[in-house]
């Protein structure tokens, strides 16, 4: 499994035979709690990119 952190989400992607099998965006309320927040705990895929890219600049 490879995970990457923004700071609102988080992306996880599921390995087999090194290629990617399944993919999950979380909220980061939810990843790091293990709690569903509002009964959602599905985050839009574009803005959790955006989120994990923003949090990647130095």
């Amino acid at each position: 499994m490879l995970q990457f952190r923004g700071k609102e989400c988080v992306l996880d992607v599921y390995m087999q035979d090194a290629r990617p099998i399944h993919y999950e965006f979380r909220s980061r309320m939810t990843a790091i709690e293990g709690v569903v927040l509002n009964g959602d705990s599905d985050v839009g895929g574009r803005a959790c990119i955006n989120d994990i890219l923003r949090a990647r600049r130095v």
